[in-house]
């Protein structure tokens, strides 16, 4: 192995104790890292730019994250520690709604505004996304949230080039044969794994917009807080006796100011003993309900095979009814069959 390391743009092989050089390369998504110890009183600085070679072939690329001195003997040397280019991906924070948009187009969007020098060449997605948003998220947590809906994984490539993919789609550098001697012949081990089945699933979104809706009540001559249905998606309007009442929202606006007053989290209206309703007085509330979204997603193959498991996703960031089944069929297409693991040793 011919390894050559620059540090800051400038050769640094020889302060690099080569030995101690370790590159953790994850599949997909997870970043990846290297760390090593510098000899000869070299310290970089912490967000130095590296990239590892292996002859002419970059092996690793990314920033210095973290230095520890140590102490051996009369001589001071440094532990580094490095992660590729997704560091770059969480220096800010996206906050933006997409709607009825395929997933390449939202991701290079991400990619041109929220950061610099990366490129979206090896995205894939023509998927129509109906609505996705994103509060405040990095790039990387956005880019996660992508692969969940749509079943695809993500990574970073060294020359910070976003790769966006069906799973298993991308070829292996090379192939496992008998004859092939890329693997030590007697360190492959496959297994078949059943643990993470999942073939029905349950997703809990946020909440949904209906359609306009009145909720009439009666009133009895002393009763001041009438509960609602549900909750609405703004202040609603109300009318008493067919006269339309000023609404305030509950404990923020000012009591005096206001006929009634509504609350969104306990769900009611509630006047004061100066306004309430007199007995038969009809009391309509009207405005736009929100809905929970809950939806179940079965696998009707993988249940005939191996019998019903069950799977429950949270998620309140999804506001629509489509989102949520694309969520579920996502993770169906994930863990709807037995996971197939397999391990070697290689000297490539």
């Amino acid at each position: 192995m011919n390894v050559g390391i620059t540090i800051g743009g400038e050769d640094r092989t020889t302060n690099v104790l080569v030995a101690s050089l370790r590159i953790d390369d994850h599949i997909n998504q997870q970043a990846n890292e290297a760390r090593f110890t510098t000899v000869g009183g070299y310290r970089p600085s912490a967000g130095d730019e590296l990239e590892i070679r292996d002859g002419s072939a970059t092996i690793f690329a990314g920033v210095v994250l973290s230095i520890g001195q140590v102490i051996r003997g009369l001589k001071t040397e440094y532990d580094i520690t490095c992660k590729d280019w997704t560091h770059y991906l969480d220096r800010k924070l996206v906050n933006e709604r997409y709607e009825d948009t395929n997933v390449a187009a939202v991701i290079e969007h991400i990619i041109d505004t929220y950061t610099t020098g990366f490129t979206y060449e090896n995205v894939q997605g023509t998927q129509l996304i109906k609505s996705v948003s994103f509060n405040r998220l990095t790039v990387s947590e956005c880019m996660e949230r992508l692969a969940g809906l749509t079943g695809y994984s993500w990574y970073v490539d060294h020359e910070k080039d976003v790769h966006f993919f069906p799973r298993n789609a991308e070829p292996a550098p090379f192939s496992l044969t008998e004859e092939g001697g890329n693997h030590v012949w007697d360190s492959l081990a496959i297994t078949e794994d059943l643990s993470q089945i999942r073939n029905r699933i349950y997703v809990i979104g946020g909440e949904s917009e209906g359609n306009e809706r009145t909720e009439t009540y009666e009133a009895d001559g002393d009763q001041l807080q009438f509960p609602l249905a549900n909750k609405f998606a703004g202040k609603p309007t109300v009318e008493v006796a067919s006269s339309v009442q000023t609404v305030g929202v509950d404990f923020l606006d000012d009591e005096d100011s206001f006929d009634c007053f509504w609350s969104y989290q306990e769900k009611y209206i509630r006047f004061k003993d100066t306004t309430k309703p007199a007995a038969g007085a009809l009391v309509e509330v009207s405005g736009i309900p929100l809905f929970p979204i809950i939806v179940n997603v079965p696998s009707a193959l993988s249940i005939d095979e191996y019998g019903e498991y069950e799977f429950r996703i949270k998620d309140t960031s999804i506001k629509s009814r489509d989102q949520a089944i694309d969520r579920a069929r996502a993770e169906l297409q994930a863990y709807a069959g037995t996971i197939e693991e397999g391990s070697f040793t290689t000297y490539r």
